[in-house]
C-alpha cells in the first residue's frame, strides 16, 4: 500500500504539540468531527514509532455517520499525556478507534 499519509515525520516532530492538541479536539469534541488530518497525525505517528498497523482512510467517512466522535474519555487521557511523538501511546489508541468503528 503506497503511503497517502500528509505529514511527513520530521514535520510531525517539530509540529507535535500543536498537531496533538488539534487532534484530540477533532476525535473528542461532537461539533468538529472526524478529519483526516488528525488520522494522517496518527498514521504518521505509528509510522515514526514502527507500528504496523494504520487507521484507514474508510474509518472516517463510517464513523462521521454516527457520533462524529470517540465517546471514551481515555483517548484525550492517553493524547494529553504524550509530551512527544514516541511517546504517545499509538497502539491503544488505535484500538480504542478501532472499537469505535467496530460499534
Amino acid at each position: 500500500m503506497p503511503n497517502t499519509n500528509l505529514y511527513s515525520p520530521r514535520f510531525v516532530e517539530r509540529n507535535f504539540d500543536a498537531l496533538r492538541v488539534a487532534a484530540i479536539e477533532d476525535l473528542t469534541r461532537y461539533s468538529c468531527g472526524w478529519s483526516v488530518y488528525s488520522i494522517n497525525f496518527l498514521n504518521a505517528i505509528a509510522d515514526l514509532q514502527g507500528v504496523p498497523s494504520r487507521i484507514e482512510p474508510r474509518v472516517i467517512s463510517h464513523l462521521r455517520r454516527d457520533a462524529k466522535r470517540i465517546r471514551n474519555p481515555r483517548l484525550a487521557r492517553l493524547m494529553r499525556r504524550a509530551d512527544a511523538p514516541r511517546s504517545m501511546k499509538i497502539e491503544e489508541i488505535m484500538a480504542l478507534i478501532s472499537a469505535e468503528y467496530r460499534t
